[in-house]
């Protein structure tokens, strides 16, 4: 007698998770659990047939870190991360939760959830208040979900359930913490998936500072009219030496005339920035520093990027996932005369530096690709530079960004409402 499922998924291609290489196979489910996933289901029947030819069959994907316990209240599919293969959602991280929560601090915890997460007040508007205890949060859920949820009870919570505002002013009493020891039981029998808290002092939840306005936009920018155009809108530019610093040159100058005349910029200000990301290998062994430029491995990140932005000059040579090579030792010098990598004493740097700035250049940044570069190597790099090459060009504490932050002025009011004051040990 031929086999018999609730689903068979055929035709698919099967990316099982268990590290074997992806096969073409049919998959039968039966009582809720994969029943059979080996090659093809000839001759075998199913209540329902679902025909994936030319599609990935794959396990869901389970999401350990979101914070999707408000929005989970009115989006049962947890847009956006759903549309990536998400199936599964754990919420409550980072010490704060939607449960428990008395009616008095409901305020109090949307404006956590919109300061420390970013979230747009207005949507946490949606959020459906209609429990106060956890068991009751889980049953409200019951029934109303397209994917899984698991939730962790957040230790802020429990605090500010305990001992109301002093939850973020003082350390709690050995009563208070027992008492917080049987909500989190009652939590967990409920279905909880745990506890999440925080490292902060008295466990003490801080929010982020809003700081004066947002922060500062930019746009990566490749061809000569990406330059133009983050000019244009006035944000920041975010170039890379896949093309000689010197060829960039005109470009920087027209993002300089074109930030210079906007008097309408995108976000509250104006970020006059250029920010170019290039290769560095300094050492206070000049050979050791030449010698690091020449592994195997360097090249993979730059071939990469060319790969996936194509509005950059790709720097020649093999793309990912072929094998590109490292530059040899004869090719160094040609590559730092034109500006394409840094490498050197940090005399040298310094000296290879000076045409960055000379072209307008408002910050260099720079990474270590790990299939390149050892530990100690990536230390002694980053130690070596901020000792010797920073000082040279970098007087400032303060960021450029933070002043234009500080000057600006709000297009449009930051909250729907106005939010309730916080008062923390940090206040005065």
């Amino acid at each position: 007698m031929a086999d018999h499922y609730q689903l068979i998924v055929r035709n698919g291609m099967l990316v099982d998770g268990s590290g074997n290489p992806r096969r073409r196979a049919d998959v039968g489910v039966s009582e809720g659990r994969i029943a059979a996933a080996a090659g093809r289901l000839a001759g075998a029947s199913a209540d329902e047939e679902i025909d994936a030819e030319g599609l990935i069959v794959a396990p869901g994907v389970i999401d350990p870190h979101t914070h999707y316990d408000p929005q989970i209240t009115w989006d049962p599919y947890a847009t956006a991360s759903c549309f990536h293969g998400v199936t599964t959602v754990l919420a409550g991280s980072c010490a704060f939760s939607v449960a428990p929560t008395h009616p008095d601090d409901r305020s109090f915890f949307s404006g956590l959830f919109a300061k420390v997460e970013g979230m747009a007040p207005v949507a946490l508007d949606g959020i459906s208040w209609e429990v106060e205890t956890f068991p009751e949060y889980l049953v409200t859920r019951a029934g109303q979900l397209v994917v899984n949820l698991a939730c962790y009870v957040g230790h802020c919570n429990l605090r500010r359930w305990v001992m109301g505002p002093d939850g973020s002013a003082r350390a709690a009493t050995t009563a208070e913490v027992m008492e917080m020891g049987k909500v989190l039981r009652q939590a967990m029998d409920a279905g909880a998936a745990g506890l999440s808290s925080t490292h902060a002092s008295t466990h003490n939840i801080l929010p982020k500072s809003w700081g004066p306005g947002h922060l500062p936009f930019w746009l990566a920018v490749g061809s000569p009219a990406t330059w133009e155009k983050a000019g244009r809108l006035g944000q920041g530019a975010l170039g890379f030496t896949f093309s000689s610093v010197h060829n960039v040159a005109p470009w920087i100058e027209s993002y300089k005339k074109g930030i210079s005349d906007c008097i309408d910029p995108v976000g509250e200000f104006v970020n006059d920035n250029v920010m170019i990301t290039t290769a560095v290998r300094c050492s206070t062994d000049r050979a050791a520093a030449r010698a690091q430029a020449c592994h195997t491995g360097n090249a993979y990140l730059p071939s990469m990027v060319a790969l996936y932005h194509d509005t950059m000059p790709g720097p020649g040579g093999a793309r990912w996932p072929k094998g590109p090579k490292p530059p040899p030792e004869q090719q160094l010098d040609p590559l730092i005369d034109g500006g394409f990598l840094l490498c050197g004493s940090p005399e040298e740097i310094c000296e290879q530096l000076q045409p960055f700035g000379d072209y307008g250049v408002d910050q260099v940044c720079f990474g270590l690709p790990g299939d390149a570069t050892s530990h100690k190597e990536a230390i002694e790099l980053i130690e070596t530079f901020g000792r010797h090459v920073i000082p040279e060009f970098d007087e400032d504490p303060v960021v450029s960004t933070e002043r234009y932050r500080a000057l600006a002025e709000p297009k449009f009011p930051a909250f729907n409402r106005e939010p309730i004051p916080i008062s923390t040990l940090h206040s005065t």
